[in-house]
């Protein structure tokens, strides 16, 4: 084998040596970057299922700050069903607003809602169907709240909410919005029931906890209301009767 043989096989050797050893330098480097490109594009619901570091940096939490966690059976701090407040977590919030009222002497307002008629429709159609409606009904409650208040779910049917720095004047405002919006998406249904809604504020003087207990009176005031108003609607004679209307006794 000649000299110029032996040259060209070495050159041979040494150019092969090169590219394998910028192979093994290369083939790492794409191999992370295509794991990092497919983390960040399965972007925050990757996350969930333990992605990349790429999906995990970019996904940002819900805020769950005012909503407390719902125990399995919805009965404690939160309320499964609907992911509005439970009853015990909405008495430490009524407790802890009613210190900064009487402190600060600020306003706040507590609203019960009741939704009247609940129970006979469970009667005649089950649980099944308040399933179904109460969820929608603790949603539109909730979002004509504003970010500052607090809305609970204490029965199968009740709602409270407390309205921060609200007096009762104002707090009528968020009243009617909620009842129109109720309403209309009740009759739209064809659902025969009805809001009773009742509110009271405290700004110092009385406590907080009483104006929830004037707030639960007015709202069973209106259910009675709702309650007569049926009836009548049901046997306008017998309202006739009891009003003296004209033609409500036989002329003799």
């Amino acid at each position: 084998m000649d000299q110029q043989t032996v040259t060209s096989l070495l050159i041979v050797v040494v150019a092969a040596t090169v590219i394998l050893i910028a192979v093994a330098i290369t083939l790492p480097r794409l191999s992370r970057r295509d794991a990092a490109s497919m983390a960040t594009a399965s972007g925050p619901a990757g996350a969930g299922v333990g992605a990349g570091s790429g999906a995990i940096h970019m996904y940002t939490a819900p805020d769950t700050s005012r909503v407390a966690d719902a125990d399995s059976d919805g009965s404690a701090d939160g309320d499964a069903l609907t992911g509005l407040l439970g009853p015990q977590a909405w008495g430490r919030i009524v407790a802890d607003e009613d210190a900064r009222v009487r402190r600060y002497r600020r306003p706040a307002t507590i609203v019960m809602v009741d939704l009247d008629g609940l129970d006979r429709l469970i009667e005649r159609l089950g649980d099944a169907a308040a399933e179904r409606l109460i969820p929608a009904v603790a949603d539109t409650i909730r979002r004509h709240a504003r970010e500052a208040d607090f809305v609970a779910r204490l029965d199968t049917g009740r709602f409270a909410i407390l309205l921060p720095e609200t007096d009762e004047v104002r707090a009528i405002n968020y009243v009617e919005r909620v009842r129109r919006a109720c309403d209309l998406w009740l009759e739209s249904g064809a659902v025969a029931l009805r809001l009773a809604i009742g509110w009271a504020s405290a700004s110092g003087d009385d406590s907080l906890h009483d104006a929830g207990r004037a707030a639960t009176e007015r709202m069973f005031a209106e259910v009675h209301r709702n309650a007569r108003r049926a009836a009548d609607l049901a046997d306008p004679a017998a309202e006739a009767g009891d009003t003296g209307a004209p033609g409500s006794r036989p002329v003799s």
